[in-house]
């Protein structure tokens, strides 16, 4: 019997079979950590859009009087300490806020905001709304938890 040893066929030439060497697991990249910013901007000298007097709160309203500029839609920036914008929201629609006391009437126009997707970080970030040089707001990072409220004016 050539080829076979006691019994047992013998295999000239046979190729080995080796398992794969295991690839080192590729770590996955940690997501960034963001926090998202929600705020609101009261501005005075409001027109109210419909004829209404400003009885109650909540009626929809529209800036004006040097505040043109912040209207619905208008832009929200937010930057961090080096100056680069790090988020961008929008204004939502405009309703009246803030009873004035003395008058009985509803004289400020809010409107909410919010950011999403801000890269999270130590420091300082400013807050930018609308299109005139008014500047920004600046806030410590732990000051932007909850909900950020503006006053633009008196």
């Amino acid at each position: 019997m050539s080829g076979c040893a006691a019994g047992v066929p013998v295999l000239i030439g046979a190729a080995t079979h080796r398992s794969p060497t295991p690839s080192p697991s590729a770590t996955p990249s940690p997501e960034p950590v963001t926090f998202t910013v929600n705020g609101t901007v009261s501005v005075p000298s409001v027109d109210d859009i419909y004829t209404y007097d400003y009885d109650e709160p909540g009626r929809p309203c529209k800036s004006s009087d040097g505040y043109d500029d912040i209207e619905p839609g208008a832009q929200v920036t937010l930057t961090n300490a080096s100056g680069a914008k790090v988020g961008i929201g929008n204004l939502g629609t405009g309703s009246s806020d803030d009873r004035d006391k003395a008058t009985g009437s509803y004289d400020y126009c809010s409107y909410a905001w919010i950011i999403t997707g801000v890269p999270d970080a130590p420091g300082l970030y400013s807050i930018h709304i609308g299109n005139a040089p008014r500047g920004e707001i600046t806030y410590d990072r732990s000051d932007l938890i909850g909900i950020v409220e503006l006053t633009i004016g008196d």
